[in-house]
């Protein structure tokens, strides 16, 4: 799933971004791989590696997923800003009447 967003990235600061999450959860990937297919003895002697290995590499998914709401927000407010300059041409300026304020504001 994560990688299907990925796909739809546009902009290239939020590709950098998240350039190192791809590497990561091939980490992962690999890091559960390696589990399989093992013996018991061998997970046995190697589990307190392992954990440590799965926790550094959830530490850093973590990271990205913290960051991947706020990157995706201003690539959507980007666009939004190209759209507005698309349909407000610069030489004209919204006008914009001032609300008056109340007399009792301060009251």
């Amino acid at each position: 799933m994560i990688a299907q967003l990925l796909q739809y990235m546009q902009d290239l600061e939020e590709v950098q971004l998240l350039a190192g999450l791809g590497d990561t959860l091939q980490d992962a990937h690999e890091l559960v791989m390696s589990c399989q297919g093992r013996s018991t003895a061998y997970q046995f002697v190697k589990a307190n590696m392992m954990v440590e290995r799965f926790r550094e590499v959830q530490s850093k998914i973590d990271s990205y997923l913290i960051v991947f709401p706020v990157i995706s927000h201003i690539g959507i407010t980007r666009r939004l800003e190209r759209i507005y300059k698309v349909l407000v041409p610069y030489d004209s300026t919204p006008i914009v009447e001032p609300s008056p304020l109340p007399h009792n504001l301060f009251l």
